[in-house]
Protein backbone atom coordinates (compact mmCIF):
# COMPACT_ATOMS: atom_id res chain seq x y z
CA UNK A 1 0.00 0.00 0.00
CA UNK A 2 1.42 3.36 -1.03
CA UNK A 3 1.47 6.29 1.49
CA UNK A 4 -0.67 8.77 -0.05
CA UNK A 5 1.90 11.44 -1.01
CA UNK A 6 3.36 8.84 -3.10
CA UNK A 7 -0.47 8.26 -4.79
CA UNK A 8 -0.32 11.88 -5.12
CA UNK A 9 2.97 12.25 -6.57
CA UNK A 10 2.26 9.89 -9.47
CA UNK A 11 -1.05 11.84 -10.39
CA UNK A 12 0.70 14.82 -9.98
CA UNK A 13 3.71 13.61 -12.69
CA UNK A 14 1.15 12.54 -14.61
CA UNK A 15 -0.85 16.00 -14.61
CA UNK A 16 2.26 17.57 -15.76
CA UNK A 17 2.25 15.50 -18.93
CA UNK A 18 -1.39 16.31 -19.41
CA UNK A 19 -3.30 13.75 -18.19
CA UNK A 20 -6.50 15.46 -16.93
CA UNK A 21 -8.11 12.23 -16.60
CA UNK A 22 -7.58 8.68 -14.92
CA UNK A 23 -9.01 4.79 -13.74
CA UNK A 24 -7.03 3.73 -10.17
CA UNK A 25 -6.32 0.11 -10.77
CA UNK A 26 -6.08 -0.77 -6.79
CA UNK A 27 -9.59 -3.30 -6.92
CA UNK A 28 -10.69 -1.56 -3.55
CA UNK A 29 -9.88 1.32 -3.26
CA UNK A 30 -12.04 2.17 0.22
CA UNK A 31 -10.02 -0.65 2.34
CA UNK A 32 -8.92 0.21 4.07
CA UNK A 33 -11.07 3.03 4.55
CA UNK A 34 -8.61 5.30 6.42
CA UNK A 35 -6.14 5.30 3.58
CA UNK A 36 -8.82 5.81 1.04
CA UNK A 37 -9.35 9.52 3.42
CA UNK A 38 -5.87 9.69 3.74
CA UNK A 39 -5.01 9.50 -0.26
CA UNK A 40 -8.05 11.89 -0.95
CA UNK A 41 -6.86 15.06 1.88
CA UNK A 42 -3.38 14.43 -0.03
CA UNK A 43 -5.50 15.20 -3.28
CA UNK A 44 -7.36 17.95 -1.91
CA UNK A 45 -4.06 20.00 -0.57
CA UNK A 46 -2.36 19.73 -3.31
CA UNK A 47 -5.07 20.80 -5.88
CA UNK A 48 -4.71 18.40 -8.48
CA UNK A 49 -7.05 19.48 -11.50
CA UNK A 50 -7.83 15.38 -12.55
CA UNK A 51 -10.99 13.89 -12.60
CA UNK A 52 -10.56 9.92 -11.90
CA UNK A 53 -12.58 6.91 -11.35
CA UNK A 54 -12.45 4.27 -8.42
CA UNK A 55 -13.16 0.70 -7.93
CA UNK A 56 -14.27 -0.28 -4.27
CA UNK A 57 -16.31 -2.25 -2.50
CA UNK A 58 -19.74 -1.52 -1.33
CA UNK A 59 -18.63 -1.49 2.64
CA UNK A 60 -17.63 0.45 4.39
CA UNK A 61 -18.60 3.39 1.85
CA UNK A 62 -19.79 6.29 4.17
CA UNK A 63 -21.08 9.36 2.95
CA UNK A 64 -17.60 11.20 4.24
CA UNK A 65 -15.90 9.26 2.17
CA UNK A 66 -17.97 9.79 -0.52
CA UNK A 67 -18.53 13.62 -0.16
CA UNK A 68 -14.10 13.38 0.38
CA UNK A 69 -13.50 11.29 -3.00
CA UNK A 70 -16.24 13.87 -4.81
CA UNK A 71 -14.11 17.09 -3.31
CA UNK A 72 -10.97 15.40 -4.53
CA UNK A 73 -11.97 14.64 -7.89
CA UNK A 74 -13.67 11.45 -8.15
CA UNK A 75 -16.62 10.92 -10.40
CA UNK A 76 -17.62 7.53 -10.49
CA UNK A 77 -17.01 4.63 -9.07
CA UNK A 78 -17.40 0.83 -9.74
CA UNK A 79 -18.39 -1.43 -6.76
CA UNK A 80 -17.75 -5.26 -6.90
CA UNK A 81 -21.27 -6.08 -6.09
CA UNK A 82 -21.38 -9.91 -7.61
CA UNK A 83 -24.79 -10.29 -5.89
CA UNK A 84 -28.52 -8.83 -4.53
CA UNK A 85 -28.95 -11.94 -2.30
CA UNK A 86 -27.51 -12.33 1.27
CA UNK A 87 -27.48 -15.79 0.55
CA UNK A 88 -25.16 -15.62 -2.14
CA UNK A 89 -23.09 -12.78 -0.81
CA UNK A 90 -23.10 -15.24 2.30
CA UNK A 91 -21.89 -18.26 -0.28
CA UNK A 92 -19.20 -15.87 -1.95
CA UNK A 93 -17.80 -14.90 1.26
CA UNK A 94 -18.50 -11.49 1.39
CA UNK A 95 -18.58 -9.24 4.36
CA UNK A 96 -21.30 -7.15 3.42
CA UNK A 97 -24.96 -7.47 2.32
CA UNK A 98 -27.81 -6.20 0.36
CA UNK A 99 -28.90 -3.41 2.81
CA UNK A 100 -25.01 -2.38 2.31
CA UNK A 101 -25.52 -2.50 -1.68
CA UNK A 102 -28.82 -0.30 -1.05
CA UNK A 103 -26.97 2.22 1.43
CA UNK A 104 -24.17 2.78 -0.88
CA UNK A 105 -26.18 3.44 -4.15
CA UNK A 106 -27.85 6.13 -1.83
CA UNK A 107 -24.59 7.47 -0.90
CA UNK A 108 -23.42 7.75 -4.57
CA UNK A 109 -26.38 9.61 -5.59
CA UNK A 110 -26.54 12.06 -2.53
CA UNK A 111 -22.75 13.09 -3.16
CA UNK A 112 -22.94 13.14 -7.35
CA UNK A 113 -20.92 10.09 -7.84
CA UNK A 114 -21.34 8.21 -11.13
CA UNK A 115 -21.71 4.62 -10.03
CA UNK A 116 -21.53 0.81 -11.75
CA UNK A 117 -22.39 -1.81 -9.86
CA UNK A 118 -20.35 -5.37 -11.17
CA UNK A 119 -22.51 -8.62 -10.42
CA UNK A 120 -21.40 -12.48 -10.62
CA UNK A 121 -24.17 -14.57 -11.11
CA UNK A 122 -23.72 -18.77 -11.54
CA UNK A 123 -21.48 -19.42 -8.40
CA UNK A 124 -22.11 -22.28 -5.92
CA UNK A 125 -26.08 -22.17 -5.02
CA UNK A 126 -27.06 -20.00 -6.93
CA UNK A 127 -30.41 -20.55 -8.19
CA UNK A 128 -33.11 -18.64 -10.45
CA UNK A 129 -34.72 -16.98 -7.87
CA UNK A 130 -31.69 -15.47 -6.05
CA UNK A 131 -30.52 -14.45 -9.57
CA UNK A 132 -34.12 -12.69 -9.61
CA UNK A 133 -33.32 -11.36 -6.38
CA UNK A 134 -30.51 -9.78 -7.89
CA UNK A 135 -31.90 -8.11 -10.42
CA UNK A 136 -34.84 -6.84 -8.70
CA UNK A 137 -32.25 -5.09 -6.11
CA UNK A 138 -30.90 -3.54 -8.79
CA UNK A 139 -33.54 -1.74 -10.11
CA UNK A 140 -34.94 -0.88 -7.05
CA UNK A 141 -31.24 0.84 -5.84
CA UNK A 142 -30.67 2.18 -10.02
CA UNK A 143 -26.70 2.39 -9.87
CA UNK A 144 -25.90 4.73 -12.98
CA UNK A 145 -25.18 0.88 -14.99
CA UNK A 146 -24.82 -2.76 -14.08
CA UNK A 147 -22.36 -5.24 -15.38
CA UNK A 148 -23.45 -8.53 -15.39
CA UNK A 149 -21.06 -11.61 -16.20
CA UNK A 150 -22.84 -14.91 -15.61
CA UNK A 151 -20.49 -17.20 -14.76
CA UNK A 152 -17.62 -17.41 -12.25
CA UNK A 153 -13.88 -18.05 -13.26
CA UNK A 154 -11.97 -20.59 -11.14
CA UNK A 155 -8.78 -19.73 -9.93
CA UNK A 156 -6.06 -21.64 -8.83
CA UNK A 157 -5.30 -21.32 -4.41
CA UNK A 158 -9.25 -19.84 -4.27
CA UNK A 159 -12.44 -21.01 -2.05
CA UNK A 160 -13.73 -21.73 -5.32
CA UNK A 161 -11.29 -24.00 -6.30
CA UNK A 162 -11.12 -25.79 -3.20
CA UNK A 163 -15.01 -26.56 -3.30
CA UNK A 164 -14.89 -27.43 -7.02
CA UNK A 165 -11.89 -29.79 -6.10
CA UNK A 166 -14.27 -31.24 -3.46
CA UNK A 167 -17.17 -31.56 -5.92
CA UNK A 168 -14.23 -33.10 -8.78
CA UNK A 169 -12.64 -31.43 -11.31
CA UNK A 170 -14.14 -33.88 -13.93
CA UNK A 171 -16.31 -33.42 -17.07
CA UNK A 172 -18.77 -35.08 -15.12
CA UNK A 173 -19.49 -32.64 -13.00
CA UNK A 174 -22.15 -30.72 -13.73
CA UNK A 175 -21.67 -27.01 -12.75
CA UNK A 176 -18.37 -26.70 -14.50
CA UNK A 177 -17.88 -25.23 -18.20
CA UNK A 178 -14.59 -24.60 -20.19
CA UNK A 179 -11.20 -26.84 -20.21
CA UNK A 180 -11.93 -29.51 -17.41
CA UNK A 181 -7.78 -29.96 -15.83
CA UNK A 182 -7.08 -30.49 -12.55
CA UNK A 183 -4.03 -27.34 -12.55
CA UNK A 184 -6.78 -24.94 -13.74
CA UNK A 185 -4.35 -23.44 -16.01
CA UNK A 186 -6.97 -22.99 -18.74
CA UNK A 187 -10.32 -21.60 -18.37
CA UNK A 188 -12.78 -23.06 -16.04
CA UNK A 189 -15.80 -22.02 -14.70
CA UNK A 190 -18.42 -22.83 -12.43
CA UNK A 191 -22.23 -22.13 -13.40
CA UNK A 192 -24.63 -23.84 -11.30
CA UNK A 193 -26.41 -26.02 -12.70
CA UNK A 194 -29.47 -25.17 -10.67
CA UNK A 195 -30.19 -22.81 -13.25
CA UNK A 196 -30.92 -25.09 -15.47
CA UNK A 197 -30.16 -24.72 -19.56
CA UNK A 198 -30.56 -21.14 -21.07
CA UNK A 199 -29.67 -19.15 -17.78
CA UNK A 200 -29.02 -16.17 -19.92
CA UNK A 201 -32.28 -16.04 -21.80
CA UNK A 202 -33.63 -16.05 -18.24
CA UNK A 203 -31.80 -13.21 -17.16
CA UNK A 204 -32.39 -11.90 -20.64
CA UNK A 205 -35.76 -11.60 -20.05
CA UNK A 206 -35.10 -10.37 -16.50
CA UNK A 207 -33.03 -7.43 -17.78
CA UNK A 208 -35.51 -7.41 -20.86
CA UNK A 209 -34.36 -3.08 -23.07
CA UNK A 210 -33.17 -2.18 -19.40
CA UNK A 211 -29.95 0.09 -20.97
CA UNK A 212 -28.18 0.44 -17.85
CA UNK A 213 -27.42 -3.45 -17.46
CA UNK A 214 -24.30 -4.21 -19.74
CA UNK A 215 -25.70 -7.22 -20.53
CA UNK A 216 -27.34 -9.07 -23.94
CA UNK A 217 -28.33 -12.77 -24.74
CA UNK A 218 -25.51 -14.55 -27.01
CA UNK A 219 -27.71 -13.96 -29.89
CA UNK A 220 -28.00 -9.92 -29.46
CA UNK A 221 -24.69 -9.15 -30.73
CA UNK A 222 -25.85 -5.53 -31.45
CA UNK A 223 -25.84 -5.21 -28.05
CA UNK A 224 -22.58 -6.50 -26.80
CA UNK A 225 -20.97 -4.58 -24.37
CA UNK A 226 -17.26 -6.49 -24.39
CA UNK A 227 -14.84 -3.37 -24.37
CA UNK A 228 -12.68 -5.45 -26.81
CA UNK A 229 -13.29 -4.38 -30.76
CA UNK A 230 -15.83 -2.04 -29.17
CA UNK A 231 -16.49 0.33 -32.18
CA UNK A 232 -18.80 2.86 -30.55
CA UNK A 233 -16.17 2.80 -28.05
CA UNK A 234 -13.33 3.20 -29.99
CA UNK A 235 -15.06 5.85 -32.28
CA UNK A 236 -15.80 8.40 -28.71
CA UNK A 237 -12.41 7.89 -27.51
CA UNK A 238 -11.29 9.22 -30.69
CA UNK A 239 -13.58 12.06 -30.68
CA UNK A 240 -12.02 13.14 -27.38
CA UNK A 241 -14.06 10.93 -24.93
CA UNK A 242 -12.51 10.36 -21.44
CA UNK A 243 -13.19 8.08 -18.61
CA UNK A 244 -14.02 4.93 -17.66
CA UNK A 245 -15.40 2.91 -20.32
CA UNK A 246 -18.69 2.18 -18.86
CA UNK A 247 -19.08 6.00 -18.09
CA UNK A 248 -18.47 7.07 -21.29
CA UNK A 249 -21.23 4.43 -22.73
CA UNK A 250 -23.69 5.84 -20.29
CA UNK A 251 -22.65 9.40 -21.47
CA UNK A 252 -23.16 8.53 -25.21
CA UNK A 253 -26.27 6.84 -24.20
CA UNK A 254 -27.92 9.62 -21.78
CA UNK A 255 -27.24 11.79 -24.98
CA UNK A 256 -29.21 10.06 -27.33
CA UNK A 257 -32.49 12.21 -27.45
CA UNK A 258 -35.61 10.10 -27.87
CA UNK A 259 -37.89 10.28 -31.06
CA UNK A 260 -40.96 11.92 -30.65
Amino acid sequence: MLPPARVADEMEALSAQGVDCLHTCDCEFNLPIEHAGAVCDEIIRRRLPMHWYAYASPAPFTPALARLMREAGCIGINFGVDSGSDAMLAALGHHFRAGDVRETARVCRQAGLSSMFDLMLGGPGETLETMRETIDLMREVEPDRVGLAIGVRVYPGTRLARQVAAEGIAADNPNLRGTIAPDLFAPIFYLSAALGDDPFGYVAGLVGGDQRFFFSAREEAERNYNYNDNSVLVEAIRRGYRGAYWDILRRLADEVVPQS
